[in-house]
């Protein structure tokens, strides 16, 4: 998505943030100058958008007239394919932008209400909302983490939160009835994973540390759908599944580098991590120490 949008605008983003570890939204920072002229339509998935910097006006255009807006800084926007609107943006400013592919949207609705409510999502222009104010304000610290650290980045904000944002647009910012509000709410009230359930949850980690590990993967060890399994596996645990997989890993990185002679790039690999720097920012991250500092503190000892 962020191709298709360069090709309207005539820029790229200052950074792309691709989906990782299952999840379907990808996320990028624009900075916007001049006229700039989208179509919703041209789109290939929802664009959820947020106001960063800047104070450009947005015009937004259908057969039966026009909307101007000069959005506040925080103010969030929804550009959706299914709808024949033209979008202008006419000024200077810097935009944080999430893709919401259509199926996924699809998928959440059926599992959260039993039935596909995305042809009820709502475009929006410059609105005020606090949630996702807050949202985007945590996306943005997680871009320009990556940005800052590009070989250590590891971007799973957007995976683990999918399933919140998206309930979040379907209960706000849809026509959806009181009916299918009462749904989500049944739908929330998610118990944790049985005990028998977590250990066979814990002993697939466990064994598959050193590798690549998705959400869906997870999941389906758990035979429940990725939304079922993240609220319940919160519940269990106290924490995501990514950060309990993170844990494990830095745990199993301070035994290897306390009690071995392995090289740290090497026991990088071991515990899962995609390189030495990698390691080195969760590891600093859990123990306020490099891996290297530790490993001469455990040899002193």
């Amino acid at each position: 998505m962020p191709d298709q949008i360069a090709r309207f605008a005539g820029t790229r983003p200052l950074y792309v943030l691709p989906n990782a570890w299952g999840a379907r939204l990808s996320a990028a920072r624009w900075n916007f100058s001049g006229l700039t002229r989208l179509k919703s339509c041209a789109l290939r998935e929802l664009v959820l958008g947020f106001r960063a910097a800047g104070s450009a006006t947005i015009v937004r255009s259908l057969a039966d007239g026009s909307m101007r807006k000069r959005p506040m800084l925080g103010a969030v926007s929804l550009m959706n394919p299914a709808q024949d609107v033209e979008w202008l943006i006419d000024g200077r400013c810097e935009v944080v932008h999430i893709y919401i592919p259509r199926t996924a949207l699809q998928d959440f609705s059926r599992k959260a209400f039993g039935s596909d409510l995305s042809h009820l999502m709502r475009e929006f222009v410059g609105v005020r909302d606090p949630w996702l104010s807050a949202y985007f304000q945590m996306l943005n610290s997680e871009i320009a983490h990556a940005a800052r650290e590009p070989d250590a980045a590891d971007p799973l904000f957007l995976a683990e939160t999918e399933s919140i944002l998206l309930r979040h647009l379907l209960e706000w910012h849809s026509d959806a009835d009181r009916g299918d509000l009462k749904a989500l709410e049944r739908a929330r009230r998610i118990p944790p994973l049985r005990s028998a359930v977590l250990r066979r949850v814990q002993d697939y980690i466990e064994i598959h540390l050193g590798e690549d590990m998705h959400l869906a993967q997870l999941a389906a060890v758990a035979c429940m759908s990725e939304d079922h399994f993240l609220r319940s596996f919160r519940a269990a645990c106290g924490t995501t599944p990514y950060q309990y997989v993170i844990e494990k890993r830095v745990e199993m990185a301070r035994q290897l580098l306390a009690d071995t002679r392995i090289p740290i790039g090497q026991i990088a690999r071991d515990c899962g991590f995609k390189n030495a720097p990698q390691l080195s920012l969760r590891f600093r991250a859990a123990t306020g120490v490099s891996p290297s500092r530790y490993r001469a503190s455990s040899a002193r000892a």
